[in-house]
């Protein structure tokens, strides 16, 4: 997969199965802020993200966190049935 405006895509076919995904700011939002107006909640797109796990290397020996990343609703059953992650090593 790789992350486009926010947003998994497919990749071509022939692509490689590890592919560097885009610079990113991390930051911690307490659940009580979590519910106030958001960009999900001004845009309609709260529900169009898929939890993507973020593990330290790529034999996912240790999870970190997971990352909201920006999926169409009818795409996510696909995605989590490809296992899609994250791993910074």
């Amino acid at each position: 997969a790789n992350i486009r405006e926010g947003f998994l895509q497919e990749l071509d076919p022939n692509a490689p199965p590890v592919v560097a995904a885009p610079q990113c700011q991390v930051s911690y939002i307490c659940d009580k802020l979590e519910d106030d107006v958001t960009v999900y909640n001004k845009h309609s797109l709260r529900n169009q993200k898929l939890q993507v796990p973020v593990y330290c290397d790529s034999q996912r020996n240790e999870s970190i966190c997971s990352l909201p990343i920006g999926c169409p609703s009818e795409d996510r059953d696909e995605w989590l049935r490809r296992g899609v992650i994250i791993h910074l090593g």
